[in-house]
């Protein structure tokens, strides 16, 4: 969108549904379209977090995250990364099989290898889910 001022902005719905705050960020960052290096993904995340919990002062700023820490946001970052691969995977698979979009399989293998990463982080919490990705 361009806004007054001709500035331009980007406006993302997530398909209008309110979700944690780490979804968002995890959906730019973690993304199987434009993979990113490990440090440069680490200096983005560290710039969010230290934005949203210490904002500028604007009329259009609405606090930051209000009562949650940088770290416990951080906490939150696997389970919206393993969401947000789960439902990136299962979309591709859709618009591939079920629309004839065949040029979505292409994302399919930088999808799983991030699920795979995903998923051995959090094996001890989600140890079924692990296995079940891990032989895909």
């Amino acid at each position: 969108m361009i806004t007054r001022g001709r500035i331009p902005r980007l406006v993302d719905y997530q398909s209008a549904r309110v979700g944690p705050p780490a979804y968002d960020v995890v959906s730019l960052l973690y993304d199987p379209y434009s993979r990113l290096e490990d440090d440069t993904r680490e200096r983005l995340l560290d710039y969010y977090v230290k934005r949203l919990t210490n904002p500028p002062q604007s009329p259009f700023t609405k606090g930051g995250l209000r009562g949650i820490t940088g770290n416990e946001f951080r906490e939150t970052l696997l389970p919206c990364r393993l969401q947000r691969h789960m439902q990136a995977l299962g979309a591709y698979g859709f618009l591939s099989r079920i629309k004839g979009k065949e040029y979505f399989l292409k994302y399919v293998p930088e999808g799983l290898r991030l699920l795979k990463e995903d998923v051995s982080l959090a094996k001890d919490e989600y140890p079924e889910l692990h296995d079940l990705v891990m032989n895909l």
